[in-house]
């Protein structure tokens, strides 16, 4: 096959053509100084999963739907609930922000009563306070 007869079976290779591992590789190999036919060959390669066929099995694909629902998820704002018997997935919305700060609040009110009550020594000295008060 000369270059030009080469570069015409590249250009229609996505139109019904079945090549393997070994072809495919041949072909890289062929036109691995010309980008644009490389890219092409490159593109069929990715797209028809050669040299990972099991990709193209019903299993592998069941697997990354579940992958990509999970990762949906994941970078979803919301918590979710496992779900019970016969029940779907739910999910609830909460307020972050307000839960940490409604927190920090509780513990700032509370080590600071605690900190007042500890500053305090039998007699009513506090050992805290600076020599200007």
């Amino acid at each position: 096959m000369n270059d030009r007869d080469l570069k015409d079976y590249i250009k229609n290779i996505n139109h019904g053509t079945v090549l393997n591992d070994f072809e495919v590789n041949y072909l890289l190999n062929r036109v691995k100084d010309n980008d644009g036919l490389h890219g092409a060959v490159m593109s069929y390669k990715e797209s028809n999963n050669i040299g990972k066929e099991y990709k193209n099995t019903n299993e592998w694909k069941e697997v990354q739907s579940s992958l990509g629902i999970l990762r949906v998820y994941k970078k979803s704002p919301f918590f979710y609930k496992a779900p019970e018997d016969g029940e779907s997935i739910s999910r609830k919305s909460i307020d972050v922000t307000g839960m940490g700060n409604r927190m920090l609040g509780s513990y700032t009110a509370g080590n600071n009563l605690q900190a007042e009550s500890t500053r305090k020594i039998e007699g009513g000295e506090d050992l805290f306070a600076s020599e200007d008060e």
